[in-house]
């Protein structure tokens, strides 16, 4: 298992994390995420790291990754 870790925008409360968690962990193979929403950090753990997978995912749902 591996552990992606990555800051994303947008991400203001608590209603946000939870969007960003429920989207990300419906994706196969990801077992567990955390929001971090003061820093804007997203920690991932998962089986089969596909970063563009996530980061698509992401964007779908309007907090895409931070440069």
């Amino acid at each position: 298992m591996a552990t992606l870790e990555f800051r994303v925008q947008n991400v203001k409360c608590g209603g946000c994390a939870s969007t960003i968690e429920e989207a990300l962990n419906s994706i196969t193979g990801v077992e567990k995420v955390k929001v971090d929403i003061a820093m804007g950090l997203v920690s991932v753990e998962l089986h089969d790291p596909n970063m563009e997978t996530i980061s698509q995912k992401l964007m779908e749902i309007g907090f895409p990754l931070a440069a």
